[in-house]
């Protein structure tokens, strides 16, 4: 690899990293309304249910099955994209120590 292609490629982690705080909130933001939804749905139909706590619990459970799955479908896009951004920080890390690498054999 020569230094220009190395440096491409910095740049284009690098372009891809500033987009990666307002991806980050949106999800965040995406996750806690999930949570506020999930709960929502839970203590709705918790106190709508009869029974005693355990049957009651195990209908509310039941029924705020959807939300559940959508809070675990927003955590996972946010954790996916906190995996993302730290793996475009390793590949810029790593493509500056080979760029300097290279250079320092030139010099």
């Amino acid at each position: 690899m020569n230094p220009e292609t190395i440096r491409e490629q910095i740049t284009g982690y690098l372009h891809q990293l500033r987009k990666a705080p307002d991806a980050h909130y949106q999800a965040e933001l995406k996750k806690e309304q999930a949570q506020l939804d999930f709960e929502k749905a839970y203590d709705i139909a918790f106190l709508t249910c009869e029974g005693n706590i355990e049957e009651r619990k195990a209908t509310a459970r039941q029924s705020a099955a959807d939300a559940k799955q959508t809070l675990a479908l927003a955590e996972a896009e946010f954790n996916r994209i906190k995996l993302k951004t730290r793996q475009l920080e390793q590949s810029v890390m790593a493509s500056q120590s080979l760029l300097r690498s290279i250079q320092a054999e030139g010099a």
